[in-house]
Parts: C-alpha cells; sequence; structure tokens
C-alpha cells in the first residue's frame, strides 16, 4: 500500500497488526488468535487480507517471548517460527523481525498514565526501562540527539538480557532465600524472582525458610494475599519481591548511567502500584553506596496501563531510515 507501514505485535495467546505511517497508526487493528496458526506465512497472510489494504512498504514484526531474539532476522512463538526473508516474501515488503519488548520499549510512555515514586522530574538522558511479566525484560534508551527537548529528542532503543544476571541478595534473608531458590533452579536470575513465575519461586523459598509448605497460590492470588496482609509468608514475599526490584533496577540505573529517568512495567506491578509506595523499593533503588547521590534524584515511574506495543514500533520505523 503506497506511503503506509505495517506494524504487528505476535504473542502467545494473540497477533496484532496495523498500518502506520510517520510514526502514527493508520485504519482498522487486526486482531488474530495465534494458537490457531500452525505456520507463521498463513498468520501474515490471514492478517494482510483482513487489512485490506494491500501491501505494505516496509513491515516490523515483534515477536513476544521469542527466546533469545535481540534484534536478528528470526524468531518464534507458540511453534510459528518467522524469518525475515520469509515475512517479506508473504507480505510484499522488506520486514524486520525485533524481540516483543521493542514496541513498549519504544512507545511515548510519557502519554501513558504513570505513578511516580520518588525522585525528581524526567530527564532527555539515558532511561531504563523493565518489565515484570512472563520473564523480566529489559531495554536501555538513549538520547540521539544532543541538548534536545523531550519533545523533539530521538531515542536509540536497546534490548537488554539483563534479568538474566545473577540474583544478587542484598542481607540475610535475601542469601536464605537465595539458598532454598538454587536447590530448585540451575541458575538463580534476577528473572528467577522478579517475574510472574518468579513470585511463585520466591513464595515457595519463603515458605521453606519458614518451614512451612506451600500453599498452590497463583502470583496474582500471592499478590492479593501480600497486599491485604491476610497471610503473612504472601505479604513478606511481596515486601521481599519489592525490595529485590528496587534494588535490580538502582543497580542498573548505575550500571547504564540512566539518570533520566527508570520506567517500570507489568500488569501485577500495576495492580500492586500503591504497594510499591509504602514497600522497600524506593529505599532499596537509593542504597547505592558512593552512588547513593546519583541515583537519589532519578525518578522511577510505574505504567499503571499497558496496552498494545504497535504505537511504538510506529514511532521506530518513522526514526528509521528506509534500506
Amino acid at each position: 500500500m503506497s506511503g503506509l507501514n505495517l506494524v504487528a505485535e505476535i504473542g502467545a495467546t494473540q497477533a496484532v497488526f496495523q498500518y502506520c505511517s510517520e510514526g502514527r497508526l493508520h485504519g482498522p487493528v487486526v486482531e488474530l488468535p495465534t494458537p490457531l496458526y500452525k505456520r507463521a506465512n498463513d498468520l501474515l497472510g490471514d492478517a494482510l487480507a483482513a487489512l485490506g489494504g494491500g501491501a505494505p512498504q516496509r513491515a516490523l514484526l515483534a515477536i513476544t517471548g521469542a527466546d533469545g531474539i535481540v534484534d536478528s532476522a528470526s524468531g518464534s512463538n507458540a511453534g510459528l517460527s518467522f524469518t525475515a526473508g520469509d515475512c517479506a516474501a508473504v507480505l510484499g515488503c522488506p520486514a524486520r523481525v525485533v524481540d516483543g519488548f521493542y514496541g513498549l520499549a519504544n512507545d511515548v510512555l510519557d502519554e501513558h498514565p504513570l505513578l511516580q515514586i520518588g525522585g525528581d522530574r524526567l530527564q532527555a538522558k539515558t532511561r531504563f526501562i523493565l518489565r515484570s511479566s512472563r520473564e523480566l525484560d529489559m531495554a536501555i534508551r538513549y538520547p540521539v540527539l544532543a541538548e534536545r527537548a523531550e519533545s523533539q529528542q530521538r531515542w536509540q532503543v536497546v534490548i537488554s538480557r539483563g534479568g538474566h544476571a545473577d540474583l544478587a541478595p542484598g542481607n540475610h534473608l535475601e542469601m536464605e532465600l537465595w539458598g532454598a531458590l538454587i536447590t530448585q533452579h540451575d541458575c538463580v536470575s534476577w528473572s528467577t524472582v522478579l517475574s510472574e513465575p518468579g513470585l511463585q519461586h520466591l513464595y515457595q523459598a519463603m515458605c521453606a525458610v519458614w518451614g512451612m509448605s506451600p500453599q498452590v497460590l497463583s502470583p496474582h492470588e500471592i499478590m492479593a494475599q501480600g497486599v491485604d496482609m491476610s497471610e503473612p509468608v504472601c505479604h513478606q514475599t511481596l515486601e521481599t519481591f519489592c525490595g529485590f526490584l528496587g534494588a535490580m533496577a538502582g543497580n542498573m540505573a548505575v550500571t547504564l548511567g540512566a539518570t533520566g529517568g527508570v520506567y517500570v512495567s507489568g500488569g501485577l506491578l500495576a495492580q500492586m502500584s500503591e504497594f510499591l509506595l509504602t514497600s522497600p523499593f524506593r529505599r532499596r533503588f537509593d542504597e547505592r553506596g558512593a552512588m547513593t547521590d546519583l541515583v537519589r534524584n532519578v525518578p522511577v515511574l510505574v505504567l499503571l496501563e499497558q496496552g498494545s506495543g504497535v504505537a511504538g514500533l510506529a514511532r521506530s520505523l518513522a526514526q528509521t531510515v528506509p534500506e
């Protein structure tokens, strides 16, 4: 289709497609159930037919949950295999395949509902973005243009696999928890405790430290019982989760020089945003020893609502020179 590009966010349960131009989305949104398809080409073909606009000029496809993909020519999800070459053949245009977190990391996050936890105002400097979901996703966003206002700034996004870095206990309880976790996991990483399944891992480890048998609880049940303090182990699990989260985010702010701001996202984190305010989260974020003064003014913002990442993909395409 003349003048229009195609963006898509393909997850394990749903795939979202839409046309875009100059960073803005256009036309209808097409949503297709990913599990119904056995071949990626069939999914893309049906999406193109449903959009009804013909071949786009370029396509950018974000594959959510694709193991190991950062920015390459291929990725897989829900048994579907995507390669840039095959996608280009089906769509009739050059295609690029990226990590599923790429869309959110490129989005104009300040236009979403946010809750700020400490720090000063956002600045057009390097930022760190994380999402706690099936695993712990991370990205770095740094400014391309020197000393430009926020509205005029262009950003470069780099997807990080920092969620797979080794967990760093910060007190005696956390060291005991690490000891319980290592008996169940080959590697204890930040994602082991700071993802949605990680909250369950942390709860089970906390029960082991308390000498109790864990109940069969979902991440949402652990969170709910922890927030209302109806179950002491769940409450301490949630407090510890927030402490780990603050320590990890603070470490990343120092490591990356992310003094422009830190964004925290994910369904569970949005639901427990008020709990984060009174939890150890911000205190652990600031406790950076000699670097405490560096991070004390860094704003942390919780993304309260998170939709599809196609808007961020459209924004990325607008800033990319066609090949």
